[in-house]
């Protein structure tokens, strides 16, 4: 089930009811994990050699696009979203994740990538136009 971490639900909270609000990222960072992030915003990223978080400039051409899906609506990614090329390991993950920091930081949101993606040598994980659906989806 994608959505907001605890962090990303507090955030929001404070920007609609007049709180101090919260510093939003001029860039996210897209991680890849093996396990479900939750509310917790706990990963698990890949060790394959070539991984790195995917750096996505936080404007209206990468996170603009919206589609209103019946009763709730959905954030669309804009841009291909790439990572580094598996050059040596292997692995699944299972979910992504957005965080405020390449190494560590806060993560904001996360969801299920439907299906699985098994990573091995020579692969380029990405997710194409649109496909941020599954992880910024209201829950």
């Amino acid at each position: 089930m994608p959505g907001l971490t605890r962090y990303g639900e507090k955030a929001g909270l404070k920007y609609f009811f007049g709180s101090t609000v919260p510093l939003v990222p001029g860039t996210f960072y897209m991680a890849l994990s093996s396990v479900n992030p939750g509310y917790a915003g706990t990963v698990t990223e890949p060790t394959y050699t070539g991984y790195a978080r995917a750096a996505i400039l936080n404007n209206n051409t990468n996170f603009g696009a919206y589609a209103n899906t019946g009763a709730s609506g959905t954030v669309l990614n804009g841009a291909v979203i790439t990572f580094g090329t598996c050059t040596a390991g292997d692995g699944t993950v299972t979910h992504g994740a957005l965080f405020d920091d390449l190494t560590v930081g806060t993560c904001w949101a996360f969801g299920s990538l439907t299906p699985h993606k098994i990573i091995s040598a020579g692969d380029v994980p990405q997710f194409a136009i649109g496909a941020l659906a599954h992880i910024l989806a209201p829950t």
